[in-house]
């Protein structure tokens, strides 16, 4: 997440678009992605048509429905 966070903080970095792809499935980590200023997020396993209908929605430059932070339903893991 560092480097998403310099990219973020770089003129000729910051508008490259972030796919996160992880196996680990915790919202505390998708909230730190996102605020850290990742562009998408994809958990594994995952069908090839979802992560091609993703890399699409990024190269197009269109912005992904993304649900702001606040509509990650609260565990004893996410803290506001």
């Amino acid at each position: 997440l560092d480097l998403i966070r310099y990219m973020r903080t770089e003129k000729r970095l910051m508008r490259i678009p972030v796919l996160m792809v992880t196996a680990q499935q915790d919202l505390k980590l998708m909230k730190n992605c996102f605020e850290a200023g990742v562009t998408m997020f994809l958990t594994k396993p995952f069908r090839n048509e979802m992560l091609q209908s993703s890399l699409r929605i990024l190269l197009s430059g269109k912005q992904a429905a993304v649900p702001p932070l606040s509509a990650i339903p609260k565990t004893p893991f996410v803290h506001s």
